[in-house]
């Protein structure tokens, strides 16, 4: 079961039902058309908005869109999962890749290690992954380190620079704070201070 580091306000009755989608699909790739594209990315703008505002109410409010975006993963989900699951080779690759990349993450990954975990040569995967994400590889694995760490600095309010550096998968704390502020536009340190005077 899926336990959630904070808490949100889903019924009990409906909690499993609602974090189903998590468990079973993983990483799978929903593409979403029309209005359900519509109002899943106004959702996703209104979480960011917030997480970025100085109300009194802040986390309360990000509460009830973060709640909402559940249920509504979990309704896009609903019936066979398994309609949900990649259609292609190519496909399965990817998610693939992405799954073993929000397994090892901490890890030091190179495409030696892909290659070999997919039994596919470099160039390929590496292209392969362009191509369909579009983003490269390491792009995706930095990604991942650094939203990790912006986990680490919400829920953990006392960790330290350092140590959300180590955790996050980073062996040297300078390359942690230069992609931070790449990615996130401030430095780790900064980000950490800001987000304790929000709450």
């Amino acid at each position: 079961m899926i336990r959630l580091p904070f808490a949100v306000s889903l019924h009990p009755d409906r909690m499993a039902e609602v974090l189903r989608p998590f468990e079973e699909l993983r990483n799978c790739r929903v593409n979403l058309k029309g209005d359900s594209r519509s109002e899943f990315e106004a959702l996703l703008h209104d979480l960011h908005r917030l997480s970025q505002s100085q109300s009194n109410f802040r986390q309360e409010r990000m509460n009830v869109r973060l709640c909402d975006l559940l249920y509504f993963v979990a309704e896009i989900c609903q019936g066979d999962v398994q309609e949900q699951l990649p259609s292609s080779e190519r496909e399965r690759h990817v998610q693939h890749i992405i799954r073993y990349v929000d397994t090892h993450y901490m890890k030091d990954i190179g495409l030696d290690d892909l290659a070999l975990e997919l039994h596919l040569s470099k160039p390929y995967l590496a292209g392969m992954f362009k191509e369909m994400t579009g983003l490269t590889i390491f792009k995706y694995l930095y990604d991942r380190r650094i939203n990790q760490a912006k986990l680490l600095f919400q829920f953990q309010p006392e960790i330290t620079v350092t140590e959300a550096s180590r955790l996050s998968g980073f062996k040297r704390l300078s390359h942690f704070s230069r992609m931070f502020k790449q990615s996130v536009g401030c430095s780790p340190d900064l980000y950490r201070t800001q987000l304790h005077r929000q709450s």
